[in-house]
C-alpha cells in the first residue's frame, strides 16, 4: 500500500495545477448531478434499444466527446501546449476512440439474433445480457488492435498488459478496501442491490438455451473477462497510448472519459469511478503496466455480482 501512496503522492506533486483540477471536478459534478437529474442515459438507451436509431450513435459520439475535449481543451489552456492538436496520430486516436465508445454504447447490431425470443424470457435476459457484453470484444478489439499496429513501433507489450515490474500485493491490498465499500455500499443502498447481480438468477430459472445454473457461472467468467478490455481502452490506450501526446495529463481526460461510461450505473458508483479512474491511471502512467487495473476491476466486478446475493441471503436469515 506504501507503493501505491508514494507514487499517487509523487504525481499530484508533480502534476496537480489547482485551477486545472478544480474545474474539471466542479464539471464531472455538474454532469453526474445533470444526468441523474434528467435521465440522459435513460434516452440513450430507448434510442437504441427500443427505437433502434442511428441517431444513437452519433448521439454517443457526441456525448463522449464532451468530457474528453473539455479536459484536452483546459490542459492545452492552462499549460500552454498546443503541439498535439497539429498531430495526426492525435486525431486518429480521438476519433477511433470516440467511435469505439459510440458503437459500443449506441449500437444494437448485436441483440439481432434476439428476433425469435419473446422479450422477458430468461432466454432473452440471458442472451441479451451476455451479447452486451461480447460487443465490447468486437468493437473495443477491433479498434485497439487497429491503433496499436498502426502507432505503436516497439509491441512489445499491448498498451501496458503486461507483468514486467507487475507488484499484485498493493493492489490486493487495494481490492481488500474495494471489498469493504462494496459491503458497505450493499448494506445502505437500495440501489445498488436493486443494479447488481447484472445476470440475476431470479431471471434466468425457466432459461432453457442452457442450464440456468451453467448459465450464471458462464456469463460471470465472460463478464470478468470484459475488463480486461475495459483496461486496456482506459489505461492502455487513453493513458499509456497518449503518454507521448498528452504526458501524465492524459489521465484526466481518461478519467473523464470513465466517469461518463458509468452514467448507467448507481450514482455512488459513478462518483467513485473519479477516484478508481485517476488512481488506476496514476498506477499505470507510473509503473506501464494494466494488469493491477485488470485485477482490481475483475475482482470488484466479481465481487458487485456476488456480493449483492450473499446480501439477499442474510436478509432472508434475518
Amino acid at each position: 500500500m506504501q507503493k501505491i501512496y508514494h507514487l499517487l503522492k509523487s504525481h499530484i506533486q508533480e502534476d496537480a495545477h489547482a485551477a486545472y483540477y478544480g474545474i474539471v471536478l466542479l464539471f464531472l459534478g455538474i454532469s453526474i448531478a445533470l444526468n441523474y437529474g434528467l435521465g440522459f442515459n435513460s434516452y440513450l438507451w430507448e434510442l437504441a434499444y427500443e427505437q433502434h436509431s442511428y441517431w444513437a450513435i452519433g448521439v454517443s459520439f457526441l456525448f463522449y466527446a464532451l468530457p474528453f475535449f473539455f479536459c484536452v481543451g483546459l490542459y492545452s489552456y492552462f499549460y500552454k501546449d498546443t503541439s498535439f492538436w497539429y498531430k495526426e496520430e492525435f486525431w486518429v486516436k480521438v476519433v477511433v476512440l470516440l467511435l469505439i465508445r459510440a458503437l459500443v454504447t449506441g449500437s444494437w447490431f448485436h441483440t439481432l439474433p434476439l428476433q425469435d425470443y419473446a422479450k422477458g424470457s430468461s432466454d432473452y435476459f440471458w442472451l441479451f445480457r451476455t451479447l452486451m457484453v461480447g460487443r465490447v470484444y468486437i468493437y473495443d478489439g477491433l479498434g485497439l488492435m487497429l491503433l496499436y499496429f498502426l502507432y505503436e513501433k516497439e509491441k512489445s507489450h499491448f498498451w501496458g498488459l503486461t507483468f514486467q515490474g507487475f507488484d499484485w500485493k498493493p493492489y490486493a491490498y487495494l481490492l481488500a478496501i474495494m471489498a469493504v465499500g462494496v459491503c458497505i455500499a450493499c448494506f445502505m443502498g437500495n440501489a445498488f442491490v436493486g443494479y447488481y447481480p447484472i445476470m440475476k438468477p431470479s431471471r434466468i430459472e425457466s432459461m432453457t438455451v442452457v442450464n440456468p445454473q451453467l448459465g450464471f457461472w458462464l456469463f460471470e467468467g465472460f463478464y470478468a473477462s470484459f475488463y480486461l478490455w475495459t483496461e486496456v481502452f482506459f489505461r492502455g490506450l487513453m493513458v499509456i497510448g497518449f503518454t507521448r501526446l498528452l504526458g501524465r495529463h492524459a489521465i484526466l481526460p481518461m478519467v473523464a472519459v470513465y466517469v461518463f461510461l458509468h452514467f448507467q450505473k448507481p450514482m455512488g458508483e459513478t462518483i467513485g469511478a473519479i477516484i478508481a479512474g485517476y488512481v488506476l491511471g496514476v498506477l499505470a502512467f507510473r509503473t506501464r503496466s494494466i494488469m493491477g487495473g485488470v485485477l482490481v476491476h475483475a475482482g470488484v466486478s466479481f465481487m458487485m455480482e456476488i456480493f449483492p446475493i450473499l446480501w439477499g441471503f442474510v436478509k432472508w436469515f434475518k
